[in-house]
């Protein structure tokens, strides 16, 4: 995680929190009582162009938009994806292939057959408002993607209108949650795969990816160990897609934390207006782009 910005002042800079121990005891920090901090369940920040969700349990995700930064090392996975979670971290890529490339939370692509995937590396428009974070960009050559991100009360759901001029397979990556605890390994009957959704129900941690339009195949993922900031050894529900030569639009729901979420529960859970708005509003940064 070294950067090339990284000097003696780092460790000053990291550890500066500590200073309140320099306090002497009879400080009124030391006799204030101590009190849980009220968050809202869901704030709109506008400078940094995100939504910070704050679900039961402690699960906070944060949905960004419009970073950009200059290549300080891994920033694409650092600042374009569409979620990042306080439980599960993000996951850094180590290679071009589904496995190695470790991608959770992001779209990514190839051109078909060729097993070269690639994430987003930039965008070309952005729209951040306390519901949605919309967000056009090129995914690969020959294929644009506008992505709209709807969170709910448990998860979020993910609406992918595509443009492509080139057959492409797609994958649609969920949340990388631990595939171990201590002495304790996933085991086959932890997870539920079906054509369109597969669940990871762990002792540990929940995993939930289901595709709700565009044809998609719900599929595990077991990236490299050591490609996530917080667990050596992950597993990413995912959904695939081959897509041909055209516009697509793609609807796909993901959920992760501590909760064990049912169908019935996500479904009550998720806002009934939330993929219609989409739909109505779809293309629209495309269509601006082309006048």
């Amino acid at each position: 995680m070294s950067e090339r910005y990284n000097a003696p002042g780092s460790p000053y800079w990291s550890f500066k929190t500590f200073l309140i121990l320099a306090l002497p005891k009879e400080h009124p920090f030391w006799k204030t009582q101590e009190q849980e901090p009220v968050l809202k369940a869901k704030r709109f920040l506008a400078h940094p162009n995100m939504i910070a969700v704050h679900e039961s349990g402690g699960h906070t995700l944060l949905y960004p938009t419009g970073q950009r930064s200059a290549n300080f090392g891994c920033t694409t996975e650092k600042y374009q994806k569409f979620v990042y979670s306080n439980l599960y971290g993000f996951s850094v890529s180590r290679g071009a292939q589904l496995e190695d490339g470790a991608f959770d939370n992001t779209l990514a692509a190839t051109a078909a057959g060729e097993n070269f995937w690639r994430m987003r590396r930039d965008m070309q428009r952005f729209e951040v408002t306390i519901d949605t974070v919309r967000t056009l960009y090129e995914l690969m050559p020959g294929v644009t993607v506008e992505s709209l991100i709807v969170p709910c009360e448990y998860g979020h759901l993910r609406i992918h209108f595509i443009k492509t001029t080139v057959t492409a397979e797609m994958v649609d990556g969920g949340f990388a949650i631990p595939a171990e605890d201590g002495q304790r390994r996933m085991e086959n009957d932890m997870v539920s795969l079906k054509k369109a959704e597969i669940c990871c129900h762990f002792p540990w941690a929940n995993a939930l990816a289901v595709n709700l339009e565009g044809d998609g195949e719900a599929r595990l993922i077991r990236p490299f160990p050591n490609t996530n900031l917080m667990a050596p050894l992950t597993v990413i529900p995912t959904i695939y897609y081959k897509l041909e030569l055209g516009q697509h639009c793609l609807v796909d729901y993901f959920y992760s934390g501590k909760k064990r979420l049912t169908k019935r529960c996500l479904f009550r859970n998720m806002n009934p207006g939330s993929r219609q708005n989409g739909y109505d509003q779809g293309f629209q940064f495309i269509y601006d782009t082309e006048k």
